[in-house]
């Protein structure tokens, strides 16, 4: 059985339109592991899509049911949340006319981010579950231990 955990059930209410970026600077406070064992780092600054967090969501849920064969719980924390959004006008229309509405829902991944935190799975498993997210991802990333 594989339990997930959200860093906040509540998501950002992202229907305004932003007008400036997000920082790419390195990141402050979601670079250390707060809830599990094991987690994996973002290497390098990136940027994700709502569609693309969720189906990442699903394909490694369904992974780690595959890869546990019915053993102990294994809990996972997603630690990405949406954080900007992209708007567009129409091709047509002349200087003026707005801001234009909202395209999409994206989300920048600092270089340094955790992404996901793992507890109750072991490290044989873990570096199977690397391989699998390295291969999901546009950008790579590295695991992380907690250390005791």
């Amino acid at each position: 059985m594989v339990t997930i955990r959200y860093l906040n059930q509540i998501f950002m209410n992202l229907n305004k339109k932003l007008h400036n970026k997000y920082k790419t600077c390195s990141s402050y406070n979601s670079h250390i592991l707060k809830f599990g064992e094991y987690g994996f780092k973002a290497h390098k600054s990136s940027v994700l899509t709502e569609a693309n967090i969720d189906l990442l969501q699903r394909s490694l849920s369904k992974f780690l049911k595959k890869i546990s064969k019915g053993s102990k719980v294994t809990k996972y924390w997603n630690r990405l949340q949406v954080n900007s959004t992209v708007t567009r006008l129409s091709l047509e229309s002349r200087m003026g006319k707005g801001k234009g509405a909202i395209l999409h829902k994206i989300l920048y991944v600092k270089k340094g981010q955790i992404i996901f935190e793992f507890s109750s799975i072991p490290l044989t498993q873990i570096s199977i579950v690397l391989s699998f997210l390295n291969s999901k991802l546009p950008l790579s990333i590295k695991l992380l231990k907690r250390s005791i």
